[in-house]
């Protein structure tokens, strides 16, 4: 039901649908047209056979400006007034809970998951919402289901990766080594174009922008969180500047994901105060309208980050 209170109110153009009308009364507060000069009254409203309010404003007062309404209905009918709401975000909720666990490898590819009667009762909910949930997960590439067979893990080459709920679903999962080893090889394919591109094309108030931004990143760099949320609008500001919005979006889509990988190489003691020049070198790049240094300076960078990933994935030796 809308929020009536302090909006105009005409009866006409208010109506609930059969499920609410033989339980749904509104009391509401009301205070005529100004140039009636009424003083507020209240009147009790009932929904009518035809799901309309009914005499809800009436004699002079009618229209009117609600100042206050209330609500009255059966609390155990109410908990039952959105279930098309309740059961989207449920199967949401399933999708998320089985994608994870794919994710993690709690089921390997060619592995099939239990039948629907059996997830059903697991994750407390109706073989509807199962079933929209597996929908959802078959759409993004992660399962398959067949008749007799039933429903199945997909290989990874079959999976959208670039679907914005599995990269979500990456870094809630945790550290993945061939997941961001993947990211950053992607990134050096797109980020030192991004930054020539930037060197070549940017305007006068992008490359302020930018600096501005390296700069924001030098002043917190003992601070973690703030200095991973800097680092990705500084990339983002660069692919800006780029002005190349298939760039840029496919770069948005990466957010996420690179956000994991910055988790992971915050890691390394000092590794932020190491990484500023690296930054700083592209942002100089930049303003000088080099396209070449920009573009070898972004590689310089992720390169380092490649390395970071791996020393702190697999046990070996960080930089000191």
């Amino acid at each position: 039901m809308d929020d009536w209170e302090g909006q105009a109110f005409n009866s006409d153009l208010i109506s609930f649908s059969p499920g609410e009308r033989s339980k749904l009364f509104v009391l509401a507060y009301h205070i005529s047209a100004p140039e009636s000069g009424m003083m507020p009254e209240k009147s009790l409203s009932g929904i009518g056979k035809n799901g309309r309010v009914t005499h809800a404003l009436t004699g002079p007062c009618q229209p009117g400006i609600v100042l206050m309404y209330y609500c009255m209905t059966n609390e155990a009918m109410m908990a039952k007034e959105f279930p098309a709401l309740e059961r989207a975000s449920l199967y949401k909720q399933v999708a998320r809970q089985i994608g994870l666990s794919i994710i993690r490898r709690d089921y390997l590819p060619g592995e099939a998951l239990a039948s629907e009667p059996e997830l059903s009762v697991q994750l407390n909910v109706s073989r509807t919402v199962l079933r929209e949930a597996l929908k959802t997960l078959s759409a993004k590439g992660l399962v398959e289901a067949r008749p007799k067979i039933g429903t199945r893990v997909l290989p990874r080459a079959r999976w959208n990766l670039l679907d914005p709920e599995i990269l979500a679903w990456h870094y809630e999962a945790g550290p993945d080594t061939e997941f961001l080893r993947a990211l950053s090889e992607v990134r050096l394919m797109l980020e030192p174009m991004a930054a020539r591109l930037a060197a070549e094309r940017a305007t006068e108030e992008e490359i302020r922008e930018i600096a501005h931004c390296c700069q924001e990143m030098a002043a917190v760099t003992d601070d973690a969180e703030k200095y991973i949320v800097i680092d990705l609008n500084f990339h983002l500001l660069i692919c800006d500047a780029a002005h190349n919005e298939l760039l840029r979006s496919i770069m948005q889509t990466l957010s996420q994901a690179m956000r994991a990988s910055r988790l992971v190489t915050a890691q390394i003691p000092g590794g932020n105060r190491e990484a500023m020049p690296l930054h700083t070198n592209i942002v100089q790049a930049i303003q000088q309208r080099d396209g070449s240094a920009a573009e070898l300076a972004a590689r310089t960078l992720i390169e380092l980050t490649m390395q970071d990933i791996s020393r702190v994935l697999e046990g070996e030796p960080v930089r000191e």
